[in-house]
């Protein structure tokens, strides 16, 4: 019973050996459906008929150039994965897989890029929210020193203009001041002169 299992065991352990070694016979990396050209649910009369074509044309007893040669090889690995259904379901779980993967990387990518554009945005938003908050200081200090420069122009007007009022009006007083002593003088000349035109006209008539 135990060498039974261990003869099971084996055998199963040289089939999946065989299994991988033909689902890796294809080591440059090339998809063998892409290689025959076929989709992915093509059957075996598909399969073959595109490998047909392709060794008719590429067997190197038909073509001799080095490429037919490895177009031939490939489209042989190919089909050999193809054809086995053990090799050909395990790479199509391997590309159910990595189209998994794909998809798992693109939502990814798309959550990140989405994150990165939202990030962006608000980095866009708080530069242009900081901006105009500047932009707002910078015009209400440029008004204050627009209204502090006003009010000290006024004020020096008013100021110029009040000096200017009391010179005129000293000015004034001033000549008032120096008519009224020289009307007083020659006021005063006058009527003395007069009273000694009058003295001297009574002592000649006595």
């Amino acid at each position: 019973m135990l060498c039974l299992c261990f003869l099971i065991c084996f055998y199963l352990f040289i089939y999946r050996f065989q299994v991988q070694v033909q689902f890796l016979a294809m080591e440059d990396g090339s998809c063998p459906y892409e290689v025959l050209g076929v989709p992915t649910t093509a059957d075996d009369k598909q399969i073959k008929k595109a490998y047909k074509k392709i060794a008719l044309k590429n067997h190197p007893d038909k073509n001799s150039s080095p490429e037919a040669e490895g177009i031939f090889r490939r489209a042989v690995e190919a089909q050999t994965v193809l054809l086995d259904p053990k090799a050909r379901g395990a790479y199509d779980a391997v590309l159910k897989a990595k189209k998994a993967a794909k998809m798992r990387v693109d939502k990814m990518d798309a959550q990140y890029r989405q994150a990165r554009e939202d990030l962006e945005a608000r980095e866009e938003a708080y530069n242009k929210k900081r901006k105009d908050e500047m932009e707002a200081k910078r015009n209400y200090e440029a008004q204050i020193r627009r209204l502090r420069q006003d009010a000290e122009r006024r004020l020096q007007e008013e100021q110029d203009k009040f000096s200017q009022m009391f010179a005129e009006k000293s000015f004034a007083d001033k000549r008032e001041e120096d008519y009224e002593n020289k009307y007083t003088e020659e006021f005063e000349r006058d009527v003395l002169q007069r009273m000694r035109q009058r003295a001297k006209e009574v002592n000649q008539s006595v």
